[in-house]
């Protein structure tokens, strides 16, 4: 390799849809990195809230046990996710969660289920 070509390579700048790719990347990262730090703030008075009193002392177990759910379920999610894009391809499998929770909302309403469903609305996006 000559060092024209090195130069070359070098100045050489990513395309402008590679630039938008890599800012929409950057910003998924960054609003599921804020997901998880609401959670970690919220979820200590959150816990001691719902908790009855007499389960108060063991709060710090439900406190674990929320995160170690939030975990598993960005991990089964995202094998999950991947296999459904590797058969329908990636911009349907997206548009799955858009189109399903809508439809889940609806399906609460008609069944008065509003009040159980609305404490775990984040599971109706991801079932």
């Amino acid at each position: 390799m000559t060092a024209s070509t090195t130069a070359e390579s070098r100045s050489s700048s990513i395309s402008k849809a590679s630039l938008r790719a890599l800012i929409a990347s950057w910003l998924g990262w960054m609003f599921d990195g804020y997901e998880t730090y609401a959670l970690v703030l919220v979820m200590g008075t959150a816990v001691r809230q719902l908790l009855p009193p007499q389960h108060l002392p063991r709060a710090s177990v439900y406190i674990g046990g929320l995160l170690a759910a939030t975990m598993l379920g960005w991990a089964m999610g995202g094998v999950g996710a991947g296999i459904l894009a590797d058969y329908f391809g990636r911009r349907r499998t997206l548009m799955l969660p858009s189109c399903a929770t809508p439809l889940s909302q609806g399906w609460q309403h008609s069944l008065g289920t509003t009040g159980l469903c609305s404490r775990f609305g984040s599971l109706q996006v991801w079932a």
